[in-house]
């Protein structure tokens, strides 16, 4: 009856089941690894006279949680956006272009390829070598935007650049007559 009475009190108060589900969880995880607090959870101390204190403190400890992912979101935007726009003034330079680093689609397509596991020289190299390659062809130097130098052939242009590396380096290694 005790119980009955408690949760129906902070019905009328206007309290929800979710409210009762969190009191639960925050004292839980509090108290449960204490052996002096944990024979207080029981109805009578989670839905008495500090219930909404505890409801208070679950909020916080939400709030406090929201805030430190919002700012970690924050840092990983700022980063991706930094990367971007070091990427985009590699590729302005070289081929003489103009594109705007801020542009949502370049930094949604570098954004994919860093969460893939790429890195921002990735993105320099392929931009070295297909400038080099393409830049005196009239029909190939239209291709040098973050469309197609960073969509899905991203990991074939990238090994192209391994390998002609590769090349370079195992003919600096043979010995000259």
């Amino acid at each position: 009856k005790e119980f009955i009475k408690l949760i129906n009190d902070k019905m009328v108060a206007g309290y929800k089941e979710n409210d009762y589900k969190k009191v639960i969880d925050i004292k839980s995880e509090e108290w449960l690894g204490d052996s002096k607090m944990s024979g207080y959870l029981r109805p009578s101390t989670l839905f008495g006279p500090k219930f909404p204190e505890y409801l208070s403190q679950y909020d916080s400890i939400q709030t406090d949680n929201n805030d430190k992912k919002a700012s970690k979101t924050t840092e990983v935007n700022e980063t991706i956006i930094k990367i971007t726009e070091n990427i985009i003034k590699h590729l302005n330079k070289k081929c003489n272009t103009e594109f705007n680093y801020a542009d949502k689609e370049f930094i949604k397509l570098i954004n994919e390829k860093i969460i893939a596991g790429y890195k921002e020289i990735d993105f320099k190299k392929i931009i070295d070598i297909k400038s080099e390659e393409w830049l005196g062809d009239s029909k190939m130097s239209v291709f040098l935007r973050p469309s197609t130098l960073f969509g899905p052939k991203f990991p074939e242009y990238l090994s192209q650049y391994n390998s002609l590396q590769s090349s370079k380096e195992k003919n600096s290694q043979k010995p000259k007559n």
